[in-house]
């Protein structure tokens, strides 16, 4: 589906998840077709709500993941680079630049 503000995706046979706008490299929504094959990478899921986001944007979908840490690992002196469309951020850790999805912050953020 085309809306003003993205594109809702169907992937794996049966999910949907969500591209907004600031994820795709075309000018306009308007320059999608229903059906158009496009190449995604989700790049966050909320259990709770049952939503999937997807960006189209090729930096991301070809990026190469680099482990930073083991899980739980808390990171000192992140600084935040950019505030994301919808909440989420992009931050730097180090030398390493890391999107901080908003799901994971507190509530009181």
């Amino acid at each position: 589906k085309l809306f003003e503000n993205g594109l809702e995706i169907s992937f794996l046979g049966g999910m949907t998840g969500t591209v907004f706008a600031d994820h795709t490299e075309r000018d306009s929504i308007a320059n999608f077709k229903v059906g158009e094959k496009v190449k995604a990478r989700v790049t966050a899921h909320d259990v709770s709500s049952k939503t999937t986001t997807l960006s189209l944007l090729s930096h991301i979908v070809n990026l190469q993941p680099k482990v930073l840490s083991e899980l739980g690992t808390v990171f000192e002196k992140a600084k935040v680079q950019k505030l994301l469309y919808g909440g989420s951020y992009l931050v730097k850790i180090g030398n390493a630049v890391a999107f901080l999805h908003k799901s994971h912050l507190p509530s009181a953020v």
